[in-house]
C-alpha cells in the first residue's frame, strides 16, 4: 500500500518536471543582459573624470533599456510558459480520468502530474505581470479544482 502511494507521488513529481523541463528545453528563455564590467566596479573614494562619467552614465543607462526590454520579454515569456503549462495540464487530467481510469495507480499518478502542472502554470502566470492574465490562470486552475474534486471524491464516492 506504501509502495503504490509513493509510486503515485513519484509519477506525478516525474510528468511535472518533464513539463517544466519540456517547456525550458523546448522553449527558449530570454537572455538577460549582462552588465558592463565597467559599471561592476565601484569606488566611491575614487574621482572620475568628466569624460569618465559621461561614458559610465552613458553605458548604465544603455543597459538600463536593455534590462527592461529583457523584463518585458520576461513578462510574455511567462504568459506563454503558462498557457502551454496549463495546456499540458488539462490534457493530462482529461487522459487521467478517461483513458487511464481503469489503471488507477497511473491515473492517480497523472492527475496529481496535471495538478502540480497546473500549479506550475499558476506560478508562471503570476510571473507575467498582467493581472487580468493572473486572474484567468488562477480562475481555470479553480474551476479544473472543483471539477477534479467533483469527478474524482464526490462521484466517486457515490458509485460506491
Amino acid at each position: 500500500m506504501i509502495l503504490r502511494f509513493v509510486y503515485t507521488i513519484f509519477i506525478g513529481v516525474l510528468f511535472a518536471a518533464l513539463v517544466g523541463f519540456g517547456i525550458a528545453a523546448f522553449y527558449e528563455t530570454p537572455k538577460e543582459p549582462e552588465m558592463p564590467s565597467a559599471l561592476k566596479v565601484t569606488r566611491p573614494e575614487e574621482r572620475v573624470s568628466e569624460s569618465v562619467f559621461v561614458e559610465l552614465k552613458n553605458k548604465q543607462e544603455q543597459y538600463d533599456l536593455e534590462f527592461k526590454d529583457f523584463q518585458e520579454r520576461m513578462k510574455v515569456y511567462n504568459r506563454n510558459v503558462a498557457l502551454i503549462a496549463i495546456v499540458a495540464s488539462i490534457v493530462t487530467l482529461v487522459i487521467s480520468l478517461t483513458f487511464f481510469k481503469k489503471i488507477l495507480l497511473i491515473a492517480d499518478g497523472l492527475l496529481l502530474g496535471g495538478v502540480l502542472t497546473l500549479f506550475y502554470s499558476i506560478i508562471r502566470g503570476i510571473a507575467s505581470g498582467d493581472d487580468k492574465f493572473r486572474f484567468i490562470i488562477v480562475a481555470i486552475g479553480f474551476v479544473i479544482a472543483l471539477i477534479l474534486g467533483y469527478l474524482k471524491l464526490v462521484k466517486t464516492t457515490k458509485r460506491s
